[in-house]
């Protein structure tokens, strides 16, 4: 404690901790010591889901999406749980389901679009 400021880093790895609870707060038990006046909390609960599994349940959803053509899509899942979507969309419904279908999956910290379209069509364009 310096200046009656506390504070705290840690990093939630190797099963210490893999989910948050409400009953088991740090930053609650830091706050009523005696001279506190502040507190940063930077620990990160970091998520006990595996980048194949990501993956495999955001493309099974896309499949399950009728509006989406799931083959024209590439899901890639790198480090740290951030997706990276590729490939052709139709129309914007269907980017926006992709996208929605990759953020649902458990675990997903960050999504990146790298889709392309929908392609607009102007009839004014074939003169």
């Amino acid at each position: 404690m310096r200046n009656g400021r506390f504070r705290g880093e840690a990093e939630a790895h190797e099963g210490v901790r893999s989910t948050a609870s409400v009953e088991d707060d740090p930053e609650e038990d830091v706050r009523k010591l005696s001279g506190v006046r502040g507190v940063t909390n930077t620990i990160e609960i970091k998520p006990s889901v595996q980048a194949e599994d990501v993956k495999r349940k955001i493309e099974e959803a896309l499949k399950r999406h009728a509006e989406i053509e799931a083959s024209a899509i590439r899901v890639t899942v790198r480090e740290r749980n951030n997706v990276l979507l590729e490939g052709k969309v139709g129309s914007w419904d269907e980017r926006h389901a992709v996208e929605n279908a990759a953020w649902s999956a458990p675990g997903v910290k960050s999504v990146e679009d790298r889709m392309i379209g929908p392609f607009v069509y102007d009839a004014d364009d074939d003169d």
